[in-house]
């Protein structure tokens, strides 16, 4: 079986040779040396932001650099000794998203270590519009689920354009029609939902898994969200690769472009789950429904998720590869300090839950060595959320039963998926309430700003999963309640959300599309409000708002909204 591992060990003998002449034999490094495992607290009172760090006796010193949200260049705040663990930003504001990038210098190695804070990030109430592209047999098939998911959409903040295109339709055809909804209103379209086998680009003239074999184009979604770039099908002439599909040749429909020519505008994501034969006699319309019950539960606050991580790596004894090193950073400041185990995938995953996992190993289209392979996660379910994974052949994911996507498709809690390693993603956002594909484009756009091994920019990065969706859900209202009053005007009255909360805002509008308007500018802390100006026709909508304190700062964190437009007559 073809693996990344004899290529590897080619292309890093010398540097190998040259650790072990240099006297440090003794000392074998991991991925997780070259990390640097940073969390923050923060005092809204002081005004400060206090970062720390699990100690490495190796560290000779550490380097530590800021930036704010959309700067491109860190600025460094300190150098601090190898035996600190901490260090204490005073000259922060609430309300200010800060970056935080963590350089260790060590006699035998270096590591770096990235995390986002804030104090009290204030609620986002406006999320944008979102395109929800869908392939029209799934559209008419899932109706229910697909109204389902938009109402959730619309209860995050998203405003939601939807299309329904045929699967035979032309890649171009599909990327003239999301250009034009951006064009039309480019500062508020923000995002690209693909759901079911809308038709696939392919782009590029490369091998980011290092094979011979697989060298020619790769599905490339980037091409969908990538609004000004110029994509050309003109150059490319290589038929080398064992795929047919990977195979590229002027004029044949797949561009020639490895890194993505332009800046990526949208976060897009793909839920595609055609050509799971594995999973017979479960069909691609089943799984997709299993996938859209199960993205709604967790948005609901409905699946016991334990805020932990597990890293299953594989490839740990490969000293110029540490492609798990960037998961050892993030996980600890998206769950927390200790808080990420490491073990065999399918005991773990199967025996509790994990919001993240990161998993690599050699691998082919269904395979990922000490991860598993497609056939066991038919019938072994994975508890995991929001996974990473790397091995050969399988980052290539439009194929029957492709790994990648069996983590979708699994009886378990897989909602998003991506191969990461080559290069490494970055989802630091996430801890303070960012969707997921604001990180995917922010990783498909790092030119340098994030260290990200090699690849960086590649056409085939994609998130296999919903881009909207954000890592802390807050358990919403129930039993929500809308009555006509007789003097005029609405009563609503709710149960209280099941943790403990800020407050409750409440909105209105005359569409279950949308705009929804916020009524109170302070939160209510009671379970009911009234409404003097509303009518019988129009549509309420309750969010519960949570004061988040994560291991990277604090926001202040929204629920999916519950909606009543049916109302009761007061006796």
């Amino acid at each position: 079986m073809l693996s990344f591992i004899p290529r590897f060990f080619v292309s890093c003998g010398v540097a190998i040779v040259l650790w072990l002449a240099g006297g440090l034999a003794a000392r074998a490094l991991t991925p997780k040396d070259y990390a640097v495992q940073l969390s923050a607290t923060v005092n809204a009172t002081s005004g400060r932001i206090t970062l720390s760090w699990v100690a490495d006796a190796a560290a000779i010193q550490y380097k530590i650099f800021r930036k704010k949200q959309d700067d491109t260049d860190w600025k460094k705040l300190a150098v601090v000794v190898g035996t600190s663990t901490s260090y204490v930003d005073t000259q922060v504001q609430a309300g200010i998203i800060y970056e935080y990038r963590v350089n260790k210098i060590a006699a035998d190695h270096a590591g770096n270590g990235y995390l986002v804070s804030a104090i009290d990030y204030p609620q986002v109430e406006d999320r944008g519009t979102v395109l929800l592209v869908v392939e029209s047999t799934m559209g008419s098939a899932l109706s229910t689920e697909l109204a389902q998911l938009q109402q959730d959409l619309v209860g995050d903040g998203w405003a939601v354009v939807r299309h329904d295109v045929a699967i035979t339709d032309s890649v171009k055809n599909v990327k003239n029609w999301i250009v034009g909804q951006y064009n039309a209103s480019p500062a508020t379209t923000k995002a690209l939902f693909l759901f079911g086998h809308v038709p696939v680009p392919y782009s590029g003239d490369f091998n980011p898994d290092g094979h011979a074999n697989h060298m020619g184009a790769w599905p490339a979604d980037t091409y969908y969200a990538d609004m000004d770039g110029v994509w050309t099908d003109t150059k490319v002439r290589d038929t080398r690769a064992a795929r047919k599909a990977n195979r590229n040749v002027p004029g044949d429909g797949k561009f020639d472009q490895s890194k993505i020519p332009g800046k990526v505008e949208l976060q897009e994501g793909r839920v595609d789950l055609s050509s799971m034969s594995l999973f017979f006699p479960q069909t691609e319309t089943d799984l997709l429904r299993q996938y859209l019950q199960r993205d709604h539960a967790f948005r609901m606050g409905q699946l016991d998720v334990k805020p932990r991580a597990l890293i299953d790596d594989n490839f740990a004894g490969i000293k110029d590869q540490p492609f798990s090193a960037r998961a050892w950073s993030d996980f600890s400041a998206l769950v927390g300090s200790g808080k990420t185990a490491t073990g065999d995938w399918q005991a773990n995953a199967s025996a509790g839950s994990y919001l993240w996992a990161y998993g690599c190993g050699a691998g082919n289209y269904g395979y990922c060595n000490g991860v598993g392979d497609s056939k066991t996660f038919t019938t072994t379910t994975s508890y995991v959320v929001f996974t990473q994974l790397l091995g050969s052949y399988f980052g290539d994911w439009d194929n029957d039963s492709n790994f990648l996507r069996v983590m979708l498709a699994n009886n378990g809690y897989g909602l998003t998926c991506v191969w990461s390693g080559r290069p490494q993603w970055t989802f630091a956002y996430m801890g303070l309430g960012f969707p997921i594909g604001y990180c995917t484009r922010l990783s498909e756009n790092n030119n340098g700003e994030y260290v990200a091994l090699t690849y960086q920019r590649g056409v085939h990065m994609g998130l296999m999963g919903d881009p909207t969706l954000r890592m802390t859900p807050v358990q919403p209202v129930t039993n929500l309640v809308g009555t006509i009053l007789s003097a005029g005007g609405i009563e609503l009255d709710w149960t209280a959300s099941a943790d403990t909360v800020q407050g409750y805002a409440i909105y209105r509008a005359t569409s279950a599309d949308g705009p929804f308007v916020r009524l109170n500018d302070t939160l209510d802390t009671g379970v009911s409000y009234v409404d003097t100006s509303g009518s019988s026709s129009d549509i309420y909508m309750v969010r519960v708002v949570s004061r988040e304190v994560s291991p990277e700062g604090s926001y202040f964190n929204p629920s999916q909204g519950v909606f009543v437009s049916n109302f009761v007559t007061q006796p």
